[in-house]
């Protein structure tokens, strides 16, 4: 670059000027055009983008007071129930805050009987089989009652909690003007709101609307959530933008679109007054760029370009993009900066990534050990740290575990060990609002002194729990006492909540499992318990035919199939007399097929409950022979599930080996040649090979079972 390559003091220069100067006026222009257009278009997409934000936070701000209102009422639904006759008494202490925001309340008791509240409350309309199906899932119900003046009355209603019959209602009339008052006054004077339901019925409006502004209206309710548009009229018209309140899930009310409204005079009043003075402007700038441009173009161009072009790159997502630039002036400066934010943001774009990928993991998956080796493998990944350690709740047994691991050395060993927490140390994480950034032990010791003694020197303690209980901690350890960063404070906060959530969709899976496998116990037991005889005989069965499937390679879902039905498998047995069960000498007939009939009403009785329909046919058939010459259906070979053929060999191995009324128990040696017998006629070959390799253990009889009569 020439420093007199511009300079006036030569003819070259001086033709170049001309030149560039008779060159310049054209393209000027035009791009003086262009810049109006563009500004009015850029100016006009802020409106419309505006008008939609303001429409968004006055649907918000309605949901929120409706759920304001929502909770109040069900504060109210939960205490009449408990204290109806004290309620005299606790409703004028509410009373206050009640009347500022309903208009008048009263319990509807299921019979239709009205019971006043707070002012008397007109008749309102009945409910549809929705809305009665959402009042029984204990849902508030909310509906718009449009009147035949053009009224519209809004109400609330709750069932009461523990009410008996499930169908008193607490209704609460509300003012719709209320729920609109607060964004209203955030709202510039020269904006209009209307609000349209669903079905296109008015619901509210800060002025009148002609039959045509709502018929256009109503053909944007079905054009998503949110949207623009502009309507003709004079001065312009008005800029239209809305967005759509939802309130069918949670209310079962139809929803609501909100449209802001905005004349075209306001909304490009600035662009009036740019007109007014871009021509002027646009003559300076125009003799302003034609002088110092010949000095400037080639010194601005080329780093410029550079810049636009590292930009454009980095916006298609080249994130490796950066600009090398050594001008020694504020364009290099520029470039350093654009380099920077360029490395930032591929760092936070890469960090990014592996959080949602860590967050994925732990939600997949609902065993607790694997989310916790999922955080304490990738933590390092997300977060700068050396030791990351995780304390939770041991399920089932209280207390609480923690999971230590140094980051700085992935093959490192893990330490897993108790943690105490006492009384004090939990009401010290309780106090912790999001996060505790901490260079001493305090009141945290039990959960600090650990990871204290491996070197770390700083640490960030993020509780993890729901509501004021503590089910959880995530701590991160630093080798140097410092301050972590924000946004590593801000991601870790994120995992920690997604961990709570995860480690609780474990322990509820945990929880409804034993309920599960307690369930099946005590219906075994009760079945059992009908005689001393067959005492224990479910759990015995279930304990031989576990032994069996896993002998045979079964599935995790098939041992679990066939550990249910082993439970149950003498469920039918409850509708067949003591007597019978307990008679020593032989049955006759009659009591024979009563004996029969309880695989049958097995099925029966299990037949309603859907979790246990897969295994009906194991129930169904424990009593078939492989040669079919067994009961009910007299099913033959492999048309016998392989449940019930499992089934069949544990079922009869436990019956012979203990003891009857009719008979005394048999030795086990004795027991297994008769199996194997059996087997091809009575049993199935394979499973009777799989029983003869299980282990003895298996086979040893149980204090009460070895201590029965003979």
């Amino acid at each position: 670059m020439t420093k007199n390559a511009y300079s006036f003091h030569s003819k070259v220069g001086r033709r170049i000027f001309l030149i560039f100067l008779s060159c310049a006026i054209l393209p000027i222009s035009a791009l003086t055009l262009l810049s109006y257009q563009q500004v009015a278009h850029h100016l006009k997409e802020q409106s419309h983008l505006r008008l939609r934000h303001a429409s968004k936070n006055i649907g918000m701000a309605v949901f929120e007071n409706l759920t304001a209102l929502n909770d109040e009422m069900l504060v109210l639904a939960t205490l009449y129930p408990s204290h109806p006759d004290q309620f005299g008494s606790i409703f004028p202490r509410q009373q206050h805050s009640l009347d500022k925001h309903f208009i008048s309340l009263a319990i509807i008791e299921g019979s239709g009987e009205k019971r006043p509240l707070l002012r008397d409350m007109p008749p309102a309309r009945g409910f549809s089989a929705v809305e009665r199906a959402h009042l029984a899932q204990g849902k508030t119900l909310f509906w718009v009652q449009f009147e035949k003046e053009g009224n519209k009355r809004a109400f609330l209603a709750a069932p009461l909690v523990s009410s008996g019959s499930g169908q008193d209602l607490l209704v609460g009339e509300i003012s719709i003007r209320d729920l609109f008052r607060q964004s209203l006054q955030a709202l510039s004077l020269e904006r209009e709101v209307l609000v349209l339901s669903s079905k296109g019925a008015v619901v509210f409006g800060t002025r009148s609307f002609p039959a045509e502004w709502l018929e256009k209206a109503g053909d944007h309710l079905s054009g998503g959530v949110s949207g623009e548009f502009e309507m003709a009229g004079e001065e312009g018209g008005e800029m239209v933008g809305y967005w759509t309140i939802f309130f069918r899930g949670t209310y079962a009310a139809d929803d609501w679109s909100v449209f802001v409204l905005e004349p075209h005079n306001s909304a490009f009043a600035a662009l009036s007054h740019f007109r007014k003075n871009f021509y002027l402007v646009a003559l300076l700038s125009l003799w302003v760029v034609l002088l110092f441009s010949s000095v400037y173009i080639r010194k601005t161009l080329t780093p410029l370009k550079m810049l636009k072009e590292g930009t454009r790159r980095l916006s298609e997502g080249d994130l490796s993009q950066r600009v090398e630039i050594d001008s020694a002036d504020e364009f290099q400066e520029l470039s350093l900066s654009f380099n920077g934010m360029a490395d930032k943001i591929e760092e936070q774009f890469s960090t990014l990534e592996k959080t949602g990928k860590t967050i994925r993991l732990i939600l997949a998956d609902l065993d607790r050990d694997k989310i916790v080796d999922t955080l304490l493998t990738r933590m390092n990944r997300i977060v700068r740290c050396d030791w990351v350690s995780v304390t939770f709740e041991r399920p089932g047994k209280g207390g609480f575990q923690t999971c230590l691991a140094s980051t700085t050395d992935e093959g490192g060993a893990r330490q897993r060990f108790d943690t105490d927490l006492g009384p004090s140390e939990l009401e010290a994480l309780r106090a912790i609002e999001e996060f505790l950034v901490t260079d001493t032990l305090g009141s945290l010791s039990v959960l600090l002194s650990p990871i204290r003694d491996l070197g770390a020197r700083t640490c960030l303690v993020l509780p993890v729990g729901k509501e004021q209980k503590v089910t959880g901690v995530l701590i991160l350890g630093y080798h140097l006492q410092q301050k972590p960063r924000q946004e590593d404070v801000i991601r870790t906060r994120a995992i920690a909540d997604q961990v709570g959530i995860a480690l609780a969709n474990a322990s509820l899976v945990d929880e409804l499992a034993n309920l599960n496998f307690d369930t099946l116990m005590a219906l075994a037991r009760t079945v059992d318990a009908k005689s001393t005889w067959t005492a224990g005989h479910s759990e015995r069965v279930t304990k031989i035919a576990m032994a069996i499937g896993g002998e045979l390679k079964l599935s995790q879902g098939e041992l679990d199939q066939l550990h249910r039905a082993s439970l149950l498998h003498d469920i039918g047995k409850i509708a067949v007399p003591n007597l019978i069960l307990d008679k020593a000498n032989r049955l006759t007939e009659t009591e024979y097929q009563l004996v029969q009939s309880h695989p049958d009403k097995g099925v029966r009785i299990l037949e309603p409950i859907r979790a246990y329909r897969d295994v009906l046919p194991i129930v169904a058939q424990h009593h078939e022979w492989f040669d079919g010459r067994g009961y009910p259906l007299g099913l033959k070979g492999e048309k016998i599930c392989l449940g019930a053929r499992i089934l069949a060999v544990a079922d009869v191995y436990d019956a012979l080996i203990s003891h009857r009324p009719y008979r005394p128990a048999r030795e086990a040696k004795e027991v297994l040649l008769y199996m194997q017998k059996g087997a091809g006629s009575q049993f199935d070959p394979e499973v009777v090979n799989a029983l003869l390799n299980i282990e003895d253990s298996v086979f040893v009889p149980s204090e009460a079972q070895a201590s029965l009569p003979v």
